[in-house]
């Protein structure tokens, strides 16, 4: 593995990286550390991952990751970084909010973006932390677009979903964020969730999405639930949604209906 040859030594690295099991986890590290050529890196870390993915839920290659990322360099803390994500679990995760904080900002923009791409909500309250008190903008706009996506998860409970999104709406200034925020709230079915996509209705760049929400809410909730809320935003549907005859029409109709006794 010494071989001054840049071609060969690559060669190496990635023929053992392949073969290479559970067992090799301590070599593969002790190599990753001290890696600074990309090609190598991304040979270590393909098989550190597949070693970490075929783990059973102990994680006992976590611990081990965590030591070797304090002695790494900065492309390979990177390639740490991105394994520790494949291994998942709390000891993972705060080793991960801990790389925030590294001086280098390379580490510092991975370690959010895997906590934005973590496998679990375990790293919502750290996104929310984050969104709230970084102060570069790049880093807020990861976190909140991190911490939007939690809502989106199949695992989260509707009232979880909601009150991520209730947390997210004031911090939120893009219309990326925005789509992000109606998609969550549409995927809800709760008439509640109406007082959030509101107020887009008169927002140009993402009304059309917002006017599909409440319709989609409206159409989806509980014929009882939330009457008041739910009347008050499809007369607001009727009212800025001109341009499209359907929607004001089946806006009318529900609105009738909410009119009728059962």
């Amino acid at each position: 593995m010494d071989d001054k040859n840049e071609a060969l030594k690559s060669a190496a690295v990635r023929s053992y990286a392949e073969l290479a099991g559970e067992a090799e986890l301590a070599g593969l590290l002790e190599k990753i550390v001290k890696a600074t050529e990309a090609a190598e890196i991304a040979a270590l870390e393909k098989a550190l991952g597949s070693i970490c993915a075929a783990a059973n839920q102990a994680k006992p290659s976590v611990p081990q990751l965590v030591a070797a990322l304090a002695k790494a360099t900065a492309e390979a803390k990177q390639a740490l970084l991105r394994t520790l994500r494949v291994a998942g679990g709390a000891e993972a995760l705060k080793a991960v909010r801990d790389a925030v904080n590294d001086s280098n900002k390379d580490v510092h923009t991975t370690a959010i973006r895997m906590l934005s791409d973590w496998k679990t909500a375990d790293a919502a309250p750290a996104l929310l932390e984050l969104a709230k008190t970084s102060t570069a903008p790049v880093d807020k706009i990861l976190s909140l677009r991190g911490y939007l996506g939690m809502a989106a998860r199949k695992e989260i409970p509707p009232n979880e979903k909601l009150a991520i999104c209730r947390e997210a709406a004031p911090m939120i200034q893009r219309d990326d964020e925005r789509l992000l925020l109606l998609g969550a709230l549409g995927s809800l079915a709760n008439a509640e969730s109406l007082n959030l996509v509101v107020a887009y209705l008169d927002a140009p760049a993402v009304k059309r999405e917002a006017v599909a929400t409440v319709m989609g809410i409206a159409e989806k909730r509980p014929k009882q639930q939330h009457v008041a809320i739910t009347k008050a935003a499809l007369e607001k549907v009727v009212s800025v949604a001109a341009d499209n005859p359907a929607v004001v029409t089946r806006a009318q109709e529900l609105l009738k209906q909410m009119e009728t006794p059962n």
